[in-house]
């Protein structure tokens, strides 16, 4: 009977079976705050993050990220899920710069749709994710009650644990997680200072 050989089993395994298991763990918490009302995701950020994400996952699946790419997968499943929620529960005041940064995020995916070259496709994902930040940065600034800073916090989390796991540590594998956790940074800042700025008197 063949089983599981604990010694084949690296701590690269384990890190990222962790950083999955912490972005399933973030992303129900986050659903579960969407439908009590509490969050308002903004529908143009998790279509965006949804389909780049996607993509990213197949590239780091095909330059052997091992299991660094297994956040990857779970994370996009989960921003496609949040992006349907967002259909119906989440922000519904869409304005034209949001309107602009979703049309950018949509030409950078058909432009990588054109090109055959790995890094400058991974390029081209990091800057549809930052298009996709930028609505939910702006809505942070003015609902920041709308948004859980913990996601982001646990974002950052998950994504180090990714970068660890990982078994290529090349460019192509690490640049958007890098940008991930830059772009987290900012809006837990923007967070913080909305929050800060709408505190009760």
């Amino acid at each position: 009977m063949n089983g599981i050989n604990v010694h084949e089993i690296s701590y690269r395994d384990i890190l990222g079976v962790c950083a999955s298991l912490v972005g399933i763990a973030s992303f129900i918490i986050y659903l579960v705050e969407i439908f009590r009302s509490h969050t308002k995701p903004h529908l143009f950020s998790w279509i965006l993050w949804g389909l780049s994400l996607a993509v990213l996952w197949l590239i780091q699946f095909l330059e052997k990220a091992g299991p660094g790419a297994w956040a990857t997968m779970v994370t996009a499943l989960f921003c496609l899920l949040i992006a349907v929620c967002a259909w119906s529960r989440g922000e519904k005041n869409i304005t034209r710069s949001d309107w602009i940064s979703f049309i950018i995020g949509l030409g950078s995916i058909f432009l990588w749709y054109l090109t055959k070259q790995p890094l400058l496709t991974v390029i081209l994902l990091s800057v549809v994710d930052v298009a996709g930040f930028y609505p939910t940065i702006r809505k942070s600034f003015q609902k920041p009650w709308e948004e859980p800073m913990s996601m982001y916090i646990i974002t950052i989390a998950k994504y180090i644990m990714a970068l660890f796991a990982m078994e290529n540590l090349v460019i192509v594998n690490w640049f958007y997680p890098a940008c991930i956790m830059v772009s987290s940074g900012v809006t837990l800042g923007v967070l913080g200072v909305g929050r800060w700025k709408k505190r009760p008197v």
